[in-house]
């Protein structure tokens, strides 16, 4: 225990080491930012909008992305969208995200070989050749990597401008949760409280 930790810091953590402030101890600001992220995350908050509530502001401004990558918002196909999310959780290696995600490919009939792949960074061949770009440009991002004419040719001739932003703001959006999750050593199975 570090020495600014305090015991009652420890018996607050809710999430991880975060302690969540239960919805009747929220400021009616908290309490709006609340119902517009609940709202946007499909009725109930998860992974780090648990976190993020807190913050009126910052829940006010993540709502509207948050709602964009639900379907049918986005221009991805649920598969081509968990792509990429294995592929930038991957580098991260935060285990509440990983675990949630691991699972939500496997639903979707990824196989689950192919999602260790995008999980330790690994290569691996999709037989869509959608799905197969999304994982090439993921890659490559997620590793720093330039991005060479030849891989934007072909991820724009199979995936279009609006799927490549979508994929591209939605890893930056997975870089966010990653962080988030990590400081507060959210672990995998962490429920928090129910809000």
């Amino acid at each position: 225990m570090s020495p600014s930790t305090t015991d009652t810091d420890q018996a607050q953590a809710t999430f991880g080491r975060y302690a969540e402030t239960p919805y009747d101890q929220m400021t009616p600001e908290q309490q709006e930012g609340f119902r517009i992220l609940a709202k946007a995350e499909g009725g109930e908050l998860q992974g780090p909008a648990k976190i993020w509530v807190d913050n009126t502001n910052l829940a006010k401004a993540v709502a509207p992305l948050a709602d964009h990558f639900h379907p049918p918002n986005h221009s991805l196909t649920q598969r081509e969208r968990e792509i990429a999310v294995c592929v930038i959780l991957g580098k991260w290696h935060a285990p509440f995200p990983i675990n949630a995600h691991n699972r939500v490919a496997i639903e979707l009939a990824i196989s689950p070989e192919v999602v260790d792949a995008l999980l330790c960074g690994q290569p691996t061949l999709l037989e869509d050749q959608r799905e197969q770009r999304v994982y090439e440009l993921a890659t490559a991002l997620a590793a720093g990597r330039y991005i060479p004419r030849s891989l934007y040719e072909r991820a724009v001739e199979v995936l279009g401008h609006d799927r490549i932003t979508d994929i591209t703001v939605l890893m930056g959006m997975y870089t966010a949760v990653s962080f988030t999750l990590k400081f507060y050593d959210v672990p995998a199975d962490a429920a928090g409280l129910k809000r």
